[in-house]
């Protein structure tokens, strides 16, 4: 009888663990799921220093919806440091950016600090007050944040 009872809870223990799962499917696949199903989770948003960082978000931009435009949802680029006071030299790059569907913005801040006027910015980059606190709002709302 004690074997019979043994049997039973050992073919009861490796029924509960195989079966399930064989039809469940992984956690891996649950999120890539979830991600592809939720657009607010394809928003980016990247805090950078000089300009090949932001050449970089453009490439990676490029990169993410070759295959499937629907990868990134929102993509911001959030320009600080001294780097601000040269963006007119970089039409190009700005215009490349803003057909890939990039935002650009400026820190408010950085444009201060080195006497910066607003109106020196190329048209279509907004400004921020404080491009750090920028990022910790776009955090809050679900973006996947980098700051380099």
């Amino acid at each position: 009888m004690k074997t019979y009872n043994l049997l039973l809870l050992t073919l009861f223990l490796l029924t509960g663990t195989f079966i399930p799962s064989q039809a469940q499917p992984s956690a891996y696949e649950n999120t890539i799921a979830a991600i592809q199903s939720d657009k607010k989770n394809n928003n980016y948003a990247l805090l950078v220093r000089n300009y090949n960082h932001l050449k970089a978000a453009v490439k990676t931009v490029e990169m993410m919806t070759e295959d499937n435009p629907n990868t990134v949802n929102k993509f911001e680029v959030i320009i600080c440091g001294k780097k601000i006071t040269d963006i007119q030299k970089h039409q190009p790059l700005i215009k490349r950016a803003k057909q890939k569907g990039i935002t650009l913005t400026a820190c408010g801040m950085s444009m201060n600090k080195f006497s910066m006027d607003k109106e020196e910015l190329p048209k279509g980059i907004g400004v921020v007050p404080n491009g750090l606190i920028r990022i910790f709002k776009l955090q809050d709302d679900g973006y996947k944040t980098i700051t380099l």
